[in-house]
């Protein structure tokens, strides 16, 4: 599986990746909207955790905009704020859970591994079709 962290805090950054990759993923980090956009067009990306508060606040915007460019990447938000950062007006789709951080490093491991079983589930259904 192929991981994309968003997030300004490299700190956080740092921690994710170093725990995903010492589980075997894949994982690239960005901390700005065009380099996300970036990564997307070169990459082959399956999951992509966004802070909501990237870039003040446009994380909102990342997440719609990848979500109809690139409607097979997995989109996990994610907010250290109390109140999802929606003081910018905007809003994403109701379909998304938003995860609060701080995060514990096993919460954020058991999500990709969900993650990664529900893609396969959908390439086993999608062979049985074939047949």
């Amino acid at each position: 599986m192929n991981i994309l962290i968003v997030d300004d805090n490299r700190l956080h950054q740092f921690e994710m990746a170093r725990y995903l990759r010492k589980k075997g993923w894949h994982v690239e980090t960005t901390c700005c909207i065009d380099g996300t956009m970036e990564y997307l067009k070169m990459l082959n990306i399956d999951l992509c955790f966004i802070e909501l508060q990237v870039n003040d606040g446009r994380g909102f915007k990342l997440v719609n905009e990848i979500e109809k460019k690139y409607p097979g990447i997995d989109i996990v938000p994610m907010t250290r704020s109390t109140t999802h950062g929606f003081h910018s007006g905007e809003e994403i789709d109701d379909k998304f859970s938003i995860l609060k951080k701080p995060l514990h490093l096993k919460q954020l491991a058991d999500l990709v591994v969900r993650q990664s079983d529900a893609r396969k589930d959908l390439e086993c259904d999608d062979g049985k079709d074939d047949e």
